[in-house]
């Protein structure tokens, strides 16, 4: 197996049984698909690394690209919440209060307690946090403009539009199987 086009006939089978398939053939299968999902792979752990680098949005705050998009939704969307923040985000609800800690102990964002119910609290932005927020997306827009200039050196914008719907393809594909687990 070697080509796109063996890629695509095993793509095309009903259903491959893998238990059946001799040690010499699951170890070719295996590395076939292999090769191609390391593309992935690397792309996801390269990303990762990335979005946990604290970049300089300003010049006294360094941010990771989660706190500063999380500090943005603050901004943009009143009476925003955790749970809210989780789920727009697709992470859970303590991982997403970790980050609002983080901003918090900043001073870029606060908590109110809702007149409604008081297990309810709103995340509001400080003055500095606006400005840590407008400060981020000046540097997003810029480094997304630099890095599809970048990409259009080697694909069209045919291929760039195709991979960003890739991508959210195999984001919904992922989400559904973590909602199965």
């Amino acid at each position: 197996m070697e080509t796109n086009k063996d890629f695509w006939e095993l793509m095309s089978r009903e259903r491959l049984d893998v238990d059946a398939l001799s040690p010499e053939e699951l170890s070719e299968t295996f590395d076939f698909l292999n090769k191609r999902m390391l593309a992935v792979y690397h792309f996801v752990l390269s990303y990762n690394d990335y979005i946990n680098t604290r970049h300089p949005y300003t010049e006294e705050k360094a941010l990771t690209t989660l706190e500063a998009h999380l500090l943005t939704d603050i901004c943009d969307c009143p009476n925003s919440t955790a749970t809210s923040l989780a789920n727009a985000w697709n992470r859970s609800l303590s991982a997403t209060s970790q980050t609002i800690r983080k901003l918090i102990q900043k001073g870029l964002i606060t908590r109110e307690n809702s007149k409604n119910d008081a297990k309810v609290f709103y995340l509001r932005p400080t003055e500095k946090g606006r400005a840590v927020s407008d400060a981020h997306k000046r540097y997003d827009t810029l480094d997304t403009i630099k890095t599809i200039k970048r990409l259009r050196r080697a694909l069209s914008e045919r291929q760039i539009d195709d991979m960003f719907k890739a991508l959210e393809a195999y984001g919904e594909l992922l989400l559904k199987k973590k909602e199965l687990k």
